[in-house]
């Protein structure tokens, strides 16, 4: 089962330079992938790619205001968090924030070049599909049962790994796909994109750029 959410690039701190996926260029504003060149991050800012959704923030969870990320350390960030209607970040590629429901940035080559190439092109990309499924429930009696399949009684499915399923949305193109592999295509990475998503060898394992492609085009046919 699969659940269309909202995905957002936000700049990080320094401190999270090397384990960021995207570097911003500090002239020209442009996304660059992590090792396609020499950047300095007293020039360049990191950037982390997360998705959102509009559940209740509770404490503890992250979300953000503008570019700022902000994490609901207390009952009184919790309730300003919420009055403003803020999105709450449920997956992430800075595992510090989502250790239980992490993007993959490796594992899934396309969907980050697919980000990157949408934000130069200023087409950005907005949607992304994860694979979710219901939450187990605890009875009076002690046994645990499956639960409903209603909106609020989801949870997101991860690998063994914990990190998250993805999938392309119906608002991806084949044209932002094949930008995405001719980019990858220019920063030496062909081979890389035609294995993606088969490293890790999961179980659900992440389509490969010719699936992607096939996927959007049969998504598109239903609309």
């Amino acid at each position: 089962m699969r659940k269309t959410y909202k995905v957002v690039i936000l700049p990080t701190g320094k401190e999270n330079w090397f384990s960021s996926p995207i570097i911003k260029q500090s002239d020209g504003d442009i996304l660059h992938l992590r090792g396609s060149g020499s950047f300095s991050p007293d020039y360049n800012t990191a950037q982390h790619i997360h998705v959102v959704s509009k559940e209740t923030i509770k404490q503890g969870d992250w979300s953000f205001i503008k570019d700022n990320l902000v994490q609901a350390l207390d009952t009184t960030l919790v309730n300003s968090l919420n009055a403003l209607k803020c999105p709450k970040i449920i997956a992430s590629t800075d595992k510090t924030i989502t250790p239980k429901s992490w993007i993959d940035y490796i594992d899934n080559d396309i969907f980050t070049l697919s980000l990157i190439a949408s934000y130069n092109q200023r087409k950005l990309i907005t949607d992304i599909d994860l694979e979710v499924e219901p939450k187990i429930q605890k009875l009076a009696t002690g046994e645990e049962v499956i639960g409903s399949e209603s909106e609020y009684n989801l949870k997101l499915k991860t690998f063994d790994d914990d990190s998250v399923i993805l999938y392309p949305s119906k608002t991806y193109t084949r044209d932002e796909l094949e930008s995405a592999f001719e980019a990858g295509k220019e920063l030496g990475r062909e081979g890389a994109l035609f294995d993606f998503g088969h490293a890790k060898q999961h179980e659900l394992t992440a389509p490969s750029f010719n699936e992607w492609i096939e996927l959007i085009e049969k998504q598109n046919e239903t609309k």
